[in-house]
């Protein structure tokens, strides 16, 4: 492999036994196994958790991923803080009682940073939708229903998606065998039939 970084996020969601599914754990076996044959030198891999005690005891080995750094979660002042910093730059300002009640902390509590910064971008558009310049709770918690939606319509066009290829697959099956000498054959009890 050429010199790189990889980064795996929330490594803390990672089963490495995981048989089923293709997932990074087999990125991280296979490092590993690369590793004992030193031809991943040149290779820095990060992943990165804000749930350590999550982290599956079998990633952090001498030949896995053998040091850890613990970087400090941003608290929910400093989160509002960093909200607020991000939107009053854009000209927008925050909800006073936003500042005055946990309200803020209940609706972006687990946020990173990158989160924040996509929660302030999706809270700033739907302001500029209303044409407010002051986003208030309301706002913050319509913008991560949207988000969780979106979320949700992606990960159900991928499942339609896969189920479009398995229904191709088995129509160009099917225009193929009434094409060949094998459909004009005896049927076998073992084949699977492929018509709709």
């Amino acid at each position: 492999m050429s010199p790189c970084i990889i980064w795996i996020p929330n490594i803390h969601d990672l089963d490495v036994n995981e048989s089923n599914d293709l997932s990074l754990g087999l990125l991280v076996n296979c490092l590993s196994r690369d590793c004992e044959r030193c031809s991943t030198r040149n290779i820095l891999v990060i992943a990165s958790t804000h749930i350590p005690k999550k982290v599956d005891p079998a990633l952090i080995a001498p030949n896995k991923l053998n040091t850890c750094i613990k970087i400090r979660r941003l608290l929910i002042p400093q989160q509002r803080k960093h909200f607020f910093t991000l939107s009053y730059t854009r000209g927008f300002h925050l909800e006073k009682k936003m500042f005055h009640t946990n309200g803020f902390g209940s609706i972006t509590m687990g946020s990173n940073a990158r989160d924040l910064v996509a929660l302030t971008n999706e809270a700033l558009m739907i302001s500029i939708t209303q044409k407010k310049s002051i986003i208030d709770t309301n706002t913050i918690r319509s913008d991560l229903h949207r988000q969780t939606w979106d979320l949700r319509s992606q990960i159900c066009s991928i499942s339609s998606r896969k189920y479009s290829e398995v229904d191709d697959f088995a129509s160009a099956s099917d225009a193929w065998l009434k094409h060949s000498s094998v459909a004009k054959a005896k049927p076998s009890p073992y084949r699977p039939s492929f018509t709709a």
